[in-house]
């Protein structure tokens, strides 16, 4: 009785594993794939928010705005609408990066801008909320993707197509 117990045993266990290896075969669920750009997201945030008060926090902000861009660009994602997605966080990072360097080079000695009439700065301030704005606005339209939500319109297409 043991010995047939024990070769059910062995089957189910092989049985499993070729089930396991069947579903790995097909590449990652979209919800671990979503797990894979959360965790990048979340983490970059933290950083940001940890660099955030400080004198060169825009510089900083770039940099680590730029570093995710380009973890996130080296995701491998099956999931075409993901892909598309992730392309958009992609460009939202790097606009962020850009405009980060940008706010930093009118930022003063303590990591603060100030404006004043026409200044050259407003128009920094002023993309600095529009690239914020569409940032969180793909951030969003992931987060609902990704919790099983349509792909949105506006981002069913690469950007800058």
């Amino acid at each position: 009785m043991f010995k047939i117990l024990q070769s059910s045993r062995r089957l189910a266990l092989a049985m499993m594993l070729v089930a396991s290896a069947a579903i790995v075969g097909c590449g990652e669920s979209r919800q671990a794939q979503c797990e894979g750009i959360a965790e990048i997201v979340n983490a970059t945030a933290s950083q940001m928010q940890a660099a955030s008060g400080s004198a060169n926090s825009f510089s900083q902000g770039a940099q680590l705005a730029e570093q995710a861009a380009n973890q996130l660009q080296s995701l491998q994602l099956g999931d075409e609408g993901l892909a598309t997605l992730n392309q958009h966080l992609v460009k939202g990072y790097r606009d962020w990066s850009a405009v980060g360097q940008e706010m930093a080079s009118i930022a003063g000695s303590d990591g603060s801008v100030v404006t004043s009439g026409n200044s050259p700065a407003n128009d920094t301030i002023v993309r600095w909320q529009e690239v914020t704005t569409e940032f969180q606005s793909v951030q969003t339209a992931t987060q609902n993707y990704c919790q099983g939500g349509p792909m949105p319109p506006e981002y069913s297409s690469p950007p800058g197509t």
